[in-house]
């Protein structure tokens, strides 16, 4: 499955419904479905607030299997940026010494399975796998 999103965050509604219509049939848990709409979200959302050099829709493709499922994200017309390679957060510091930012990520890592990035031709592919249990 494949589908544009204008690229404002009161998109968010029709992706997770786009996602729920994906997972419909794989009997996902609360969880799991939270898990990916969380995932959704964080990369979604910093593709609108981070990601400006674009006016496209953002396009999302959702690959549904029995064992897994894969969301990928498509940004055309962007520079580089590789969510796989930011710094973890250092939680086991005060949050007064702690950098700004990374946090949604950081959070979005600890409950997807895989996180890969993919650029070629000004064309951004952020994909995330959730495997099935």
């Amino acid at each position: 499955m494949r589908q544009s999103f204008s690229r404002r965050i009161d998109s968010l509604s029709a992706i997770f419904a786009f996602i729920d219509r994906g997972i419909a049939s794989l009997g996902v848990d609360a969880e799991t479905r939270f898990d990916l709409h969380f995932a959704a979200e964080e990369l979604f959302t910093n593709i609108v607030k981070y990601r400006t050099e674009s006016i496209r829709d953002v396009e999302i493709e959702l690959d549904c299997r029995s064992d897994l499922v894969r969301i990928t994200l498509i940004d055309v017309g962007v520079d580089p940026y590789d969510v796989t390679t930011g710094p973890d957060v250092r939680l086991d510091r005060p949050v007064e010494e702690r950098a700004p930012g990374g946090l949604g990520l950081f959070l979005m890592r600890k409950v997807i399975d895989d996180l890969d990035y993919h650029y070629e031709d000004r064309v951004s592919r952020i994909v995330l796998t959730k495997r099935l249990r």
